[in-house]
């Protein structure tokens, strides 16, 4: 059964205790259930996670983030640029670097643990200032770019997140093709790189 099944059936409570369950603490992604699907407001996805027993959310909106607090769960990924413009193509880097400082900054001061970054596209020439980038200057762009944005997340003790997605299939966020962030070596030589 899929999360969305377990979250429409369960019993919502206004504030449900953290349930164990060894070493491994779940967190859920807000934006499948606020922007799109159900559409459910902050409180409602938040009474409705509370009773899972997880102990945070990945995006879950700034704004909102007392509401976290409330139910003692943390924002486990706090959302900066977006996936098309990424770090791969430095005609973006002035649009990335604004938006993860503003990140890394509003994550530490709420004393939250990370901030999801992206690659990019290969091909973003039907965006301003884009370009089409191979997968080695994308790579080497990747790790120059981070390396210089690492520094301030060290400094607010956030880390950043590189997420890897989909490529293969072609459906609105199910699938993005044309990433280059899709294979798991390729974002584990820019973090080690990094």
């Amino acid at each position: 059964m899929g999360v969305g099944a377990c979250l429409l059936g369960t019993a919502v409570t206004a504030k449900a205790p953290q349930q164990s369950y060894g070493s491994l603490k779940q967190v859920i992604a807000a934006w499948p259930f606020m922007a799109n699907g159900p559409k459910w407001s902050a409180e409602i996805f938040l009474k409705k996670v509370a009773s899972l027993g997880v102990s945070g959310v990945e995006l879950f909106p700034a704004q909102q983030w007392g509401m976290l607090k409330e139910y003692d769960m943390v924002c486990a990924a706090t959302k900066s640029h977006g996936f098309v413009r990424g770090m791969n193509n430095k005609n973006h880097w002035p649009e990335c670097f604004e938006l993860l400082e503003k990140a890394i900054n509003v994550t530490g001061e709420a004393g939250f643990p990370n901030v999801m970054t992206f690659t990019g596209m290969e091909d973003t020439s039907n965006e301003v200032h884009g370009s089409r980038v191979s997968l080695d200057e994308g790579l080497r762009n990747c790790v120059e770019g981070y390396k210089k944005i690492a520094q301030l997340a060290e400094k607010k003790g956030v880390t950043l997140i590189l997420e890897p997605l989909n490529t293969k299939i072609n459906e609105p966020m199910k699938g993005h093709p044309g990433y280059q962030g899709d294979h798991i070596d390729y974002c584990v030589e820019i973090v080690k790189s990094v």
